[in-house]
């Protein structure tokens, strides 16, 4: 269910419902510091695009196989979890991704529901959910 967006591979194997988040990778400082990332080193999910990215905005990316909830420094992350993660947003927007779900093939009424379900949320009441379940694993 989670992890997917309108670029998804699985495009082939399953039906993707509506989107129903909109999200943005940004980079994230930590409060008080400076928001011109211009050299900075930056925490980056090692292999994703946002890796590149950084690059092209002056930043050093610091590919890293996964980011700490609280990083001590500069990271990407969703722009839903800057707040909870003790971050400020720098300004800077690497990148952009249209949240779906997966659903099986020939499941018509499923995705029915699941898409009723998901327009029926407002984006701030999916953000709220993504943090609260954050906070659940934390």
């Amino acid at each position: 269910m989670g992890g997917f967006d309108t670029d998804s591979p699985w495009q082939e194997d399953a039906a993707l419902t509506v989107d129903h988040l909109t999200t943005d990778a940004v980079v994230a400082v930590p409060a008080g510091t400076t928001t011109d990332v211009t050299g900075l080193s930056v925490l980056v999910r090692e292999g994703s695009a946002d890796e590149a990215l950084l690059a092209d905005e002056g930043a050093k990316p610091w590919p890293v196989s996964g980011i700490a909830r609280r990083p001590n420094g500069p990271a990407v992350v969703p722009d839903w979890l800057v707040d909870a993660a003790g971050l400020v947003d720098s300004g800077v927007h690497l990148s952009t991704a249209d949240h779906v779900m997966a659903v099986p093939l020939g499941e018509n009424g499923w995705q029915t529901t699941v898409e009723g379900f998901l327009l029926s949320l407002d984006q701030d009441e999916v953000r709220r959910l993504l943090l609260d379940a954050d906070r659940a694993e934390g």
